[in-house]
């Protein structure tokens, strides 16, 4: 997970590092993450010795020392820690397809279709409409609170999945 101040400063061009500690690569070079400041891509990611960084990788991680990035990389769990390249990779195309209030007909049946097949697909029976009238309903409300709020275990797991 890529934090909203680190994705901002990825954006803006002043973090071009991220580490990790991980038991395996969880990114691969190439990769892309959507987040709230855009799609971030991930340039290339090595296998590092910690005892190797230094206080120009903290700050080129937006971290305020090497110290601090040490702290931080000591809470999480995994054998190994990664240096991950990291730069913009422009807007989130979700944000686009938000502002376009319109479908064609085509559109319409196939959102309409593919639904269709995801309830199929569901031994428990139809959930994506049930679903989508809990997202009509509160708007801008996240997921786990609207599973939260669901009236039936049914609506709950689909939020969830």
């Amino acid at each position: 997970m890529i934090s909203r101040a680190t994705a901002e400063g990825i954006a803006e061009g002043s973090v071009t590092l991220a580490f990790r500690r991980w038991d395996r690569p969880r990114v691969r070079p190439g990769g892309t993450q959507r987040t709230g400041a855009g799609v971030i891509r991930f340039d290339s990611i090595e296998e590092v010795d910690p005892a190797t960084l230094t206080e120009d990788d903290a700050a080129r991680a937006g971290v305020r020392s090497l110290a601090a990035l040490l702290r931080l990389l000591d809470r999480r769990d995994g054998a190994h820690v990664y240096r991950v390249r990291v730069c913009a990779a422009g807007d989130d195309p979700r944000v686009a397809l938000r502002e376009q209030a319109e479908l064609s007909d085509d559109d319409r049946g196939a959102v309409d279709a593919r639904l269709d097949r995801m309830d199929a697909a569901r031994a428990d029976g139809p959930w994506t409409r049930q679903v989508l009238r809990l997202i009509a309903d509160r708007p801008g409300v996240r997921a786990p609170d609207l599973a939260a709020s669901a009236p039936s275990g049914g609506s709950r797991r689909a939020c969830e999945a």
